[in-house]
């Protein structure tokens, strides 16, 4: 199990390539407030979206137009 302190640590070290022109797809087990720190640090990016497996990814936040909130994004 990982704690929240590594979970910092862990966010910090790849912050850094959360920002582009791309929107950030978020997929996979995890704590909510895991999520909740991947979010905040991904923030400057076009737009980010979470795994549904129903859904696809559903875009959750966005600053760019291309990008509608609620919205979904399919991988082929």
């Amino acid at each position: 199990m990982t704690t929240p302190e590594q979970f910092v640590e862990a966010v910090q070290e790849i912050e850094a390539q959360l920002v582009g022109s791309l929107p950030i797809l978020i997929n996979g087990r995890g704590p909510v407030w895991g999520y909740g720190m991947l979010l905040h640090a991904a923030h400057p990016s076009p737009a980010i979206a979470t795994y549904d497996p129903r859904l696809g990814y559903v875009i959750v936040q966005t600053h760019d137009e291309r990008f509608q909130l609620g919205k979904t994004i399919h991988l082929s």
